[in-house]
């Protein structure tokens, strides 16, 4: 078995820069190739009600986070309108995925809830099974989904939703995209549908039938779920929903392949 299992392989990372690096560094370490093109920049969307919300923040005995963005633009509003962090210690916290909880932690706060799967479709059911909330806190981006906001209202569960961040396709990032597509890829890596819709909106008539067949790793079923609307035919989901998983489904799909 070879321990280079990726050796030679392109692999297209679609990530934004600061968080492409580790999955980068990990295809090295199996002999990939890593080809870094970020597709999705993300910007602080502030509000009017942004302020009044957050000032209120004591009528909230829940927060949910869903991303990393989630829980950086949710401090920054609260920085900018100059809310101490000490003002969420009545909150009960609950988190979809692990480096969504890390980033929550890294500002001295604890996790009460994070799902067994890092999945939106699942979180409703098994936080709503354990808690009883009375008045949630969403935190979300302009693209988030309405699965959780659905969940809640069809389980008449009170929420206020706050959105903190926008989700942009990286048009400094065009021109590499449609150069590095008219060279060979043998694997396309997406960490969110938007990553997917913003690879069609940026690589334009470049994208082919070609890039349809290739090999595209979604991170999860919400991605892979947009990657089969688009028309990709082979696509691979790992078990774990993370960066890390991701890798190591790609790895065992190249061992078995070799």
């Amino acid at each position: 078995m070879t321990a280079f299992p990726l050796e030679n392989k392109r692999i297209l990372v679609t990530r934004g820069k600061k968080q492409s690096s580790a999955m980068a560094e990990k295809i090295k370490a199996y002999g990939g190739i890593p080809v870094e093109v970020p597709l999705l920049t993300f910007d602080r969307v502030t509000h009017s009600e942004h302020e009044h919300i957050l000032k209120s923040i004591k009528q909230f005995d829940w927060i949910v986070f869903t991303s990393v963005n989630g829980v950086k633009y949710f401090f920054e509003h609260l920085n900018l309108y100059g809310i101490p962090h000490e003002s969420l210690l009545h909150l009960r916290i609950a988190s979809i995925g692990a480096k969504t909880s890390e980033a929550v932690k890294s500002f001295g706060l604890k996790i009460d809830f994070e799902p067994g799967s890092y999945h939106a479709d699942t979180f409703g059911k098994e936080f709503l099974e354990k808690f009883h909330p009375d008045h949630i806190l969403f935190v979300r981006g302009n693209l988030s989904r309405p699965t959780l906001p659905e969940y809640f209202k069809k389980q008449q569960v009170k929420y206020t939703p706050i959105t903190v961040y926008q989700t942009i396709a990286n048009l400094e990032s065009k021109d590499e995209l449609q150069r590095q597509l008219k060279s060979n890829l043998d694997v396309l890596t997406f960490t969110s549908p938007s990553s997917i819709d913003a690879f069609f909106e940026l690589g334009e008539d470049g994208v082919t039938e070609q890039h349809l067949h290739t090999l595209c790793l979604c991170i999860g079923p919400t991605t892979r779920d947009r990657a089969i609307e688009r028309g990709f035919v082979r696509i691979l989901v790992p078990g774990e929903y993370t960066a890390a998983g991701m890798i190591h489904s790609l790895v065992q799909y190249f061992r078995k392949e070799g």
